[in-house]
């Protein structure tokens, strides 16, 4: 695929082409071990050198010639003091473990596909640009608020993405990461409510842009998980709810990383979902024979 220009909108323009860039060469360190300089972070999450490059080649191609602060995987949050509304919202190698491994194992060109470039750009707290680009399947999304969202393929082809009906047994992006007591429930409900309206199962690709830009194209019916950065997801669920998609986001409880728990999905299945996580997260098992519960959940021996 020859790299993508021909985008009207320049800010969109411009994303797209860094993420190919960066996408282009983290595909030729891949095939490369000792190029990608495996390492983990203290929360034992992969890193590698082309998550770093690939971050400093976004930071410095957009924030240098449109300005803003900018939030990376890599490197944190920055704010602008010039225009302290505007905001990069940037994962440069999502699914960094499938990128660096995945089946095939470092240097393996069969290795899991499923990684990918998100970038977007948030304006006084509503995220108006996004570009997600999966490397290995040459896939570049893009979406502008109230424009809708797009794909562009292997071939070049572009199509506009428009949410129709789901399709039965379409599966649900069930990539977990749920807190609390109630967390394995969590899991488990969400799981058993989209079977039981779709006849779907459940999938986790590990990567969380793509999950998502799948459930723009209706190849999911949804995504979920509990412990997502507002970084990783913003980019994707501009494309997903451009397209039609349906988001419900909850923050952590108690996260010192200020995480969110969130359901992206298409509008037939999400309220329920919705439900059953509401249902699931403030479930209390019920109280071992002898003992009753008091009115605030602590247990109370029967006399």
């Amino acid at each position: 695929m020859s790299e993508p220009l021909a985008i009207k909108d320049e800010l969109i323009a411009d994303m797209i082409k860094v993420a190919y860039q960066v996408g282009k060469t983290a595909r030729k360190m891949q095939k490369d071990p000792e190029s990608l300089g495996v390492s983990y972070k203290s929360d034992k999450s992969v890193v590698t050198f082309a998550d770093q490059y690939g971050e400093g080649v976004i930071k410095e191609a957009l924030v240098s010639k449109f300005g803003g602060g900018f939030e990376g995987e890599e490197t944190g949050k920055t704010i602008a003091t010039s225009n302290p509304e505007r905001i990069w919202r940037v994962d440069p190698i999502d699914g960094t473990g499938n990128y660096s491994g995945g089946t095939g194992g470092p240097g393996n060109y069969a290795s899991d596909p499923n990684w990918g470039v998100s970038i977007a750009l948030e304006e006084g707290g509503v995220v108006t640009h996004a570009v997600v680009y999966l490397p290995a399947t040459r896939e570049i999304y893009w979406a502008i608020k109230g424009q809708g969202s797009y794909v562009m393929d292997i071939d070049g082809k572009e199509k506009r993405l428009q949410l129709g009906d789901l399709r039965q047994k379409t599966a649900i992006e069930l990539a977990g990461g749920f807190s609390g007591p109630n967390k394995e429930k969590i899991k488990t409900d969400l799981g058993n409510d989209y079977r039981k309206q779709t006849g779907g199962g459940s999938r986790n690709l590990g990567c969380v842009v793509a999950g998502i830009v799948h459930v723009a194209t209706g190849a999911r019916g949804a995504f979920t998980q509990g412990n997502v950065n507002l970084h990783d997801i913003a980019a994707a669920t501009l494309v997903a709810t451009e397209a039609g998609a349906t988001f419900f986001m909850q923050p952590v409880a108690n996260d010192p990383k200020n995480r969110l728990a969130v359901i992206i999905s298409h509008p037939s299945v999400h309220d329920s979902l919705v439900q059953t996580f509401r249902i699931a997260q403030a479930y209390q098992p019920p109280a071992p024979p002898g003992r009753q519960r008091k009115a605030d959940g602590a247990p109370n021996q029967q006399q």
